[in-house]
């Protein structure tokens, strides 16, 4: 029997997920610790991925689509710094194993609308991470950079 493995929000794509899973109030891993408020415009987000043709981006308009999930840039880049005792699937709470090996790097404009959480355990991982949805998106051209992960 083949087990299913479940994209994810954060590193991989919403988009594999069944319709009613899009909902982000269905995800009970995460402890929203606001409610939704407006970017400042001056706060960096990363959404980290398993693939460098995330579904949750929009190439075209170089924004993330409804229901995009990020973290904070200093996360992201003390993950990253400590790959070797920080694993990103587990301080997301992620159900799969997936590294990411892309970085999406949003700066949102004035006025986008995002909501933070905290991770909570889940899926045998620990969590503990900051996560930030874009539950509308964002503004077009707030994509600033895509990098190897």
């Amino acid at each position: 029997m083949q087990q299913q493995v479940w994209s994810v929000p954060l590193l991989a794509t919403v988009d594999a997920l069944p319709f009613f899973m899009h909902d982000p109030n269905l995800y009970p891993h995460l402890k929203w610790l606001s409610n939704t408020e407006p970017a400042t415009g001056d706060e960096v987000f990363v959404r980290l991925s398993a693939f460098g043709d995330d579904l949750r981006i929009d190439r075209h308009n170089l924004c993330c689509l409804p229901n995009t999930f990020t973290t904070t840039y200093s996360e992201a880049m003390a993950c990253r710094r400590l790959k070797h005792r920080i694993d990103p699937c587990d301080r997301f709470a992620l159900p799969n194993d997936l590294q990411p090996r892309w970085m999406f790097v949003i700066k949102p404009k004035r006025g986008d609308l995002l909501r933070r959480g905290k991770v909570m355990p889940a899926f045998r991982k620990n969590g503990g991470g900051t996560e930030v949805l874009f539950e509308r998106g964002t503004s077009g051209f707030t994509l600033v950079d895509v990098t190897r992960w």
